[in-house]
């Protein structure tokens, strides 16, 4: 397994993460029916994970959770709180930076 970096394709992240999975299931001592059962996902869904193939996040969070490796997912919780301010600290700083309410294709308004 490769290091994930910048460089790589998605489709080779995908097939990284996918032994990860894999290793994450065996390490938990589950065949992928055990696991398929365990998550209420088919045993081709936990298949198409390991081989690197694209999932809903409901799968991954299902497999995250059933193997004792839902702690990974902090990272990303701790990201999203230090980027959110609280309605009211938006409202203070208001004049001086706020998040944006959406993101408009630039393309399309040139035409």
């Amino acid at each position: 397994m490769a290091t994930i970096n910048d460089f790589m394709t998605n489709q080779a992240i995908l097939e990284n993460l996918g032994v990860c999975f894999k290793n994450m299931r065996l390490n938990s001592h589950y065949s992928q029916r055990e696991l398929a059962e365990k998550t209420g996902l088919s045993r081709s869904t936990i298949s198409a994970i390991e081989n690197g193939k694209t999932v809903t996040t409901d799968a991954l969070v299902s497999i995250l959770r059933h193997t004792g490796h839902l702690d990974l997912l902090k990272p990303f919780e701790e990201l999203s709180r230090s980027i959110q301010s609280s309605p009211v600290m938006m409202y203070k700083n208001l004049g001086k930076y706020s998040l944006p309410q959406r993101i408009r294709n630039v393309n399309k308004l040139k035409e």
